[in-house]
């Protein structure tokens, strides 16, 4: 049996894209309201559907929250791409994301991606508390040539 493998690659790492189909995705996923006019996204792509991706909004020039999703497992692309946005392209020094405590998996994901808890803010969220998660430059191990 041949192998395509375009086609397996494809599968397996996917298209990185960006534009307001992403933050829509990601929004969809995570709740809340899209601000296309105030935000950037980046998004994994497989088989022509978005399986992942993060909208960074309110910049300030030191720091940028974050709002990311996923379906699928992401691709060392796709973290590189990410992580040099924020930190290569705009020159941040840290990205802050926001995490209700009754969501264990984002607590995980977000901890292996290298997020340390700052902050706990009891009853924040309408689930229980919000953990502010932060995740500084010097710290980020995604902006290797091994991510590139």
């Amino acid at each position: 049996m041949d192998i395509d493998r375009h086609s397996i690659s494809e599968r397996m790492v996917g298209n990185i894209i960006a534009g307001h189909d992403v933050g829509r995705w990601v929004y969809a996923r995570v709740g809340g309201i899209y601000h296309p006019e105030a935000s950037a996204s980046v998004g994994l792509e497989r088989g022509g559907e978005i399986v992942a991706g993060v909208v960074f909004y309110n910049w300030n020039g030191v720091s940028a929250m974050a709002s990311i999703a996923a379906v699928s497992p992401l691709s060392r692309g796709f973290l590189g791409a990410i992580f040099r946005y924020p930190f290569v392209v705009g020159k941040l020094n840290q990205i802050i994301v926001t995490i209700a405590s009754y969501n264990s998996r984002s607590l995980r994901l977000a901890a292996r991606m290298g997020f340390t808890e700052q902050a706990r803010l009891p009853d924040a969220h309408p689930d229980g508390d919000l953990i502010l998660m932060v995740l500084r430059r010097e710290n980020c191990r995604f902006l290797g040539a091994r991510y590139g």
